[in-house]
C-alpha cells in the first residue's frame, strides 16, 4: 500500500475515533483493524468493497455492453428532444425517463461515453449508502449506520451499480422515500398535519422513483394496508399513494399506459413463473443479508425446500438453471439433474420466503416500521406476476432498501456479517466482470426514432 493511501486511512480513522488502530508502518494497521471489534472490521470491509467497485468501473471496457445501449439512447434522446412528448414516446425500453435525466445531468463530465456513464451509477450508489445509513441511524431502536454497506453483499447490486443501467436512480429515490416513510411510522397518530406532510413528501419521492422503474409503485399502497391497524393514519396513507400517482400520471398519460410504446415494452398478463422466481430471489436476498431470519422455522423451511425438489422431479413446476452455459458443460444427464434440482430449490425457496415473511410480520405486528417494510417488500416481489414476457432479478432487487431494514432486525455487524459481505462482494465482482467481457453492440437510431423527426 502506498504512502498516500496509508495517510488517507489514518486520517479517516482519526475522524472515526479509531486512530489507535492505525499506528504502525505499511500493512500492519490493516491487520490490526481486522483483529479489532466487529463494527470497525465491517466498516473497513465495506470501504474496501466500494473501492474495488470503483476500480472495476474505472478500468471497465470503453464500449456499451449488456443493456447499456438502450440507456445510452435514453440520454441521447433527452439531449436531442428535451423533456418533451417526442422524448417520452421514443424511449426504446420499458423503464421511465429518470435514468435519462440523471445521465444527462452529468453530460459535461461523461460526454455520453464509457466508462464515465457507469461511474455515474457508482456516485448514485454512494448516495444510496448515505441515505440508508441515515435510515438505520433513525430507526427505533437505532441500528449501526454502517449496516448500509450490506447492500454490497447482494451480488446483483454490483451489476446495477457497475453498469449504466436504469435501476439505481430508482433505488436512490425509493431509499429516500423509505427514510421519510419510516419517519411517518414513528410519528404520533395525533399529529395529523405532520403525518400528511411526511406522507406527501414520501409519496413525491416514490413517484420520482416510479419514473425510473414503474414496478416500485406497487409499494405505494403499503401504508394503506398498515392503516387497518392504525385507522388514524388512513388520510395520510391515502396522501402517500395519491402523491406518488400524481407525480407519474402526466408521463403515463403521454404513454397512454404504464410503459413507453416501445417494441420492447413489457407485455401485460399473469406469469406465475415470474412470481415464483421473484419470491425465490427474495429468499436469497434475505438469506445473504440475515440468515437468522429463517432460524425460527428452520426444520419447516428445510422440509419445504426438500419438498420442492421432490416435486420438481415428479412434475415440472419451474424450469430454471443458473449458470446455464457452465451446467451444459457437464453433459446432458448432469445438466438435466442440475436443472431439476435448481428448479426445485427455487420453488421451495419462494414458499419459504413467504411463510417466514408473514410469520415475522405477525410476531412484530405492533412494530409499524417493520410491518410497513414487510408489506412493501411483499408488494414489490409480487409485481412481476403481472409482467408476462420477461423477468430479471433486478426487478425484485428494487426492494433492497426494504429488505435491508427487515434484515437489520435479525443481524448485527458481527464477524458473520463481515463474512457475508466478503462472500457477496466476491460473487458480485465476478458477476460484474462477466458482463464486462460480453461482446459490445449498439442500438441503431432506426430502431429508436418511431415518432416525429427521422434520425
Amino acid at each position: 500500500m502506498n504512502c498516500r493511501a496509508v495517510f488517507c486511512l489514518k486520517k479517516f480513522a482519526a475522524r472515526m475515533q479509531l486512530k489507535h488502530i492505525f499506528q504502525g508502518p505499511g500493512l500492519l494497521p490493516l491487520l490490526r483493524a481486522f483483529a479489532c471489534r466487529g463494527d470497525t472490521r465491517f466498516l473497513l470491509l465495506g470501504c474496501l468493497a466500494l473501492c474495488l467497485l470503483i476500480i472495476m468501473v474505472t478500468f471497465s471496457p470503453p464500449h456499451a455492453v449488456f443493456d447499456e445501449p438502450y440507456y445510452l439512447r435514453y440520454a441521447q434522446l433527452l439531449d436531442r428532444f428535451g423533456f418533451s412528448k417526442l422524448f417520452l414516446l421514443n424511449l426504446p425500453g420499458s423503464p421511465g425517463p429518470l435514468v435519462a435525466v440523471v445521465q444527462y445531468s452529468f453530460k459535461p463530465w461523461t460526454h455520453f461515453a464509457f466508462p464515465q456513464m457507469r461511474a455515474v451509477n457508482v456516485l448514485v450508489l454512494g448516495g444510496i449508502l448515505f441515505v440508508l445509513s441515515q435510515t438505520f441511524k433513525r430507526l427505533h431502536p437505532p441500528r449501526p449506520p454502517i449496516f448500509a454497506f450490506m447492500m454490497l453483499a447482494v451480488p446483483i447490486t454490483w451489476q446495477m451499480s457497475g453498469l449504466a443501467l436504469s435501476d439505481l436512480p430508482a433505488v436512490f429515490f425509493l431509499s429516500a422515500s423509505t427514510l421519510v416513510l419510516l419517519h411517518w411510522c414513528r410519528t404520533d397518530d395525533r399529529a395529523s398535519f405532520h403525518l400528511i406532510f411526511l406522507a406527501a413528501v414520501g409519496g413525491f419521492l416514490l413517484g420520482i422513483a416510479g419514473l425510473g422503474r414503474q414496478i416500485v409503485l406497487a409499494c405505494s399502497v403499503a401504508p394503506l394496508c398498515c392503516a387497518f391497524y392504525r385507522p388514524a393514519r388512513l388520510l395520510s396513507a391515502v396522501a402517500f399513494a395519491g402523491m406518488a400517482l400524481l407525480v407519474v400520471s402526466p408521463v403515463f398519460a403521454v404513454w397512454r399506459g404504464l410503459v413507453p410504446p416501445s417494441p420492447l415494452h413489457v407485455s401485460a398478463g399473469l406469469a406465475p413463473k415470474h412470481l415464483l422466481l421473484s419470491f425465490a430471489y427474495s429468499f436469497f436476498f434475505i438469506l445473504i443479508l440475515a440468515p437468522t431470519f429463517y432460524r425460527r422455522l428452520l426444520w419447516l423451511n428445510i422440509a419445504i425446500i426438500a419438498g420442492g425438489v421432490a416435486l420438481s422431479f415428479a412434475w415440472q413446476v419451474l424450469d430454471f438453471a443458473p449458470l446455464e452455459t457452465v451446467a451444459r458443460g457437464f453433459g446432458s444427464h448432469t445438466y438435466f439433474m442440475i436443472r431439476k434440482l435448481c428448479s426445485g430449490v427455487f420453488v421451495g425457496a419462494g414458499f419459504v420466503f413467504i411463510i417466514n415473511l408473514f410469520y415475522h410480520a405477525w410476531a412484530l405486528r405492533h412494530d409499524l416500521q417493520y410491518l410497513t417494510c414487510t408489506v412493501a417488500c411483499f408488494l414489490i416481489a409480487l409485481a412481476p406476476l403481472s409482467i408476462a414476457n420477461n423477468y430479471s432479478s433486478r426487478y425484485t432487487a428494487l426492494a433492497l432498501p426494504f429488505f435491508l431494514v427487515l434484515a437489520s432486525h435479525f443481524t448485527t455487524c458481527s464477524v458473520w456479517c463481515s463474512g457475508q459481505l466478503i462472500v457477496g462482494s466476491v460473487l458480485g465482482a465476478l458477476s460484474l466482470n462477466s458482463y464486462y467481457t460480453q461482446t459490445p453492440w449498439s442500438l441503431p437510431w432506426e430502431q429508436v426514432i418511431r415518432f416525429g423527426m427521422s434520425p
